[in-house]
């Protein structure tokens, strides 16, 4: 067996000839430019980046790049206070250098070994290693995975048509569905009358005052102050995200906010719930939020909105507008710390969204 190769930290002087390694992997569709996009927003742009933050480790067979084990920084509030977590991305290896992967894995583990390391992935291989290194997976609700109501079609002749049926066909069969839709933003509204919802292109103060009055609803949960969001949803990532806030009045405090990511499927293009934050104090800022998030979607030409269910609250409101049921893509998501903290984190302390790892980054 081979024992060529070496393991050394990611530097700066890396990201053009990476961003080619990771542009020619098998099956990859995202451009080297577009790969130097990603990793601007990671860590160029990112507040919670340093010189001296780690951002990956790459294997090298002499100065050729044959693999690349990555680290984003993010803050995140574990046991009440907040920390730097890391997220993982873009584990890549060129077979010829697998025998490297461990020691990669190890300056991973090593530089994390004080905080949480979350990993979403769906490589085999990969879990088994993570699940005897004594990984985690996310505490979910229960109805988190499976078949649930989940999935509002704002265009049910595209989507009926992108899964095969004939234009025509489609067009007939999904007139009631459009129908659905309607009635789901008119139930929002008349269930939210009198809130008044946004979609904004900056995250200012009035998002630090909801978290800060709001952060102690669950101990260990993703940060959700305006220096994260304004990152995360417009630091210049490769993802479309879209920003509600949502208040009693337009000069009153924030009751809740929202993050939907919009991704592209069988030729569609849908609205992804990846966050949702309210104040317990207004019920009806979740419905005001839903509500609104149909209205621009329908104005944007979007074909559907998907719903995860995260919590009650929205396992209850998808149960309430008659969601189609959908499942969410099969993933493994897994979290590292140490054993104490792993210990204290319950359903009832932890609400995990999508924004968890490498997820919408």
């Amino acid at each position: 067996m081979t024992t060529t190769g070496q393991v050394r930290l990611l530097a700066d002087g890396d990201l053009d000839a990476l961003a080619g390694f990771c542009a020619r992997w098998p099956g990859e569709t995202v451009t080297a430019a577009a790969w130097r996009t990603r990793f601007d927003h990671w860590w160029k742009r990112n507040p919670w980046c340093t010189p001296s933050t780690p951002r990956g480790w790459l294997l090298l067979d002499g100065a050729r790049i044959g693999g690349f084990f990555g680290l984003v920084p993010v803050p995140f509030q574990s046991g009440g206070q907040e920390v730097i977590a890391f997220g993982s991305t873009t584990w890549r290896v060129d077979p010829d250098l697998r025998h490297l992967s461990l020691t990669a894995l190890a300056s991973a583990l090593k530089a994390c070994k004080e905080t949480l390391l979350f990993v979403w992935t769906g490589t085999p291989t990969l879990i088994k290693i993570l699940d005897k290194l004594k990984f985690r997976p996310l505490l979910r609700p229960a109805y988190f995975r499976g078949r649930q109501p989940s999935l509002l079609l704002l265009s049910p002749g595209r989507a009926l048509a992108s899964f095969g049926r004939a234009p025509a066909l489609a067009r007939v069969a999904g007139a009631p569905l459009i129908g659905h839709a309607a009635v789901a933003w008119m139930r929002g509204r008349i269930a939210s009358r009198g809130m008044s919802v946004e979609r904004v292109t900056h995250a200012d103060s009035r998002f630090d005052d909801l978290w800060q009055r709001t952060r102690k609803r669950v101990d260990n949960t993703n940060v959700r102050s305006a220096a994260y969001l304004d990152w995360h949803c417009f630091g210049g990532g490769t993802v479309g995200k879209w920003l509600f806030a949502c208040a009693p009045t337009k000069s009153a405090p924030l009751s809740g906010m929202l993050i939907a990511c919009v991704k592209h499927a069988r030729g569609l293009r849908v609205l992804e719930v990846a966050d949702v934050w309210t104040d317990p104090a207004e019920p009806r800022a979740l419905e005001a939020l839903f509500a609104q998030l149909i209205a621009d979607g329908w104005r944007a030409g979007m074909d559907a909105i998907e719903l995860p269910h995260f919590d009650d609250a929205l396992h209850a409101l998808a149960r309430r507008h008659a969601l189609l049921p959908r499942a969410p893509a099969e993933s493994s998501e897994l979290v590292l710390a140490k054993p104490a903290t792993l210990d204290a984190m319950t359903l009832e302390n932890c609400y995990f969204t999508g924004m968890h790892g490498d997820r919408w980054l």
